[in-house]
């Protein structure tokens, strides 16, 4: 059976659908963004609306709407993650807390958006997004702690280098030696690579700069596109 033609694949407005907005869009980008608003409009499910803000966004569309809408998700997002985040003890050990389905799948919806937006604040280097990421910096939660400062770098914004040098600070050594590995030495910048030393050993850091020459990087190819 021949591939569906996908901007009737688009219409559909299905599980699949968003699968098919980069053909879409490559050959109809007029009628596929008419039809993503429209999509957005008709969605309930807020993880495929934010899917929908994302792929408009992406494609050059100026409607405050959208970015709006993602904005909410992720604030939301972080402060959910925020409350789910493992606390410690006096001791500076972990306390356990309850273990459900839900919280574990309530945990997972939380990256993943950041995720999305992540990717959105990347290829669009917005600087509504930039200050989301740069306060999430500071989140309990140690993933979304990183997968902000891999957005930061993605973006090349260097004015938040000071920021990440201090989360590296105020992180465990396993989480410092990530920052450096998978953010830090990807920075374009004296100060980011000094640090990036400071908390690697000097086969980390050889190791960690060759993948970056050989274009390989925690969230994709490198550079980014």
């Amino acid at each position: 059976m021949p591939p569906p033609d996908p901007i009737e694949a688009l219409k559909r407005n299905n599980g699949d659908s968003m699968s098919y907005v980069g053909k879409a869009a490559a050959k109809h980008p007029a009628e596929t963004v008419v039809i993503l608003k429209e999509n957005f409009g008709n969605t309930q499910d807020e993880r495929v609306k934010a899917e929908i803000a994302s792929a408009l966004i992406g494609l050059g569309d100026k409607e405050n709407i959208y970015w709006d809408f993602l904005l909410r998700q992720v604030t939301s997002a972080l402060e959910s993650a925020a409350s789910c985040a493992v606390k410690n003890d006096s001791q500076g050990k972990p306390i356990e807390g309850p273990s459900s389905y839900d919280a574990w799948a309530k945990q997972d919806a939380n990256f993943n958006m950041v995720l999305l937006f992540v990717e959105t604040v990347a290829e669009t280097r917005d600087p509504r997004g930039v200050r989301i990421l740069q306060r999430a910096l500071s989140s309990p939660d140690s993933d979304i702690q990183l997968i902000a400062a891999a957005g930061l770098v993605r973006a090349r914004d260097k004015a938040s280098v000071p920021l990440i040098i201090d989360a590296c600070k105020n992180a465990s050594p396993e989480l410092a030696a990530a920052f450096a590995s998978q953010v830090l030495v990807y920075f374009d910048d004296p100060q980011a690579q000094r640090a990036a030393d400071k908390y690697l050993s000097k086969d980390a850091a050889k190791f960690a700069r060759e993948e970056k020459a050989n274009g390989i990087d925690p969230l994709g190819p490198w550079p980014p596109k």
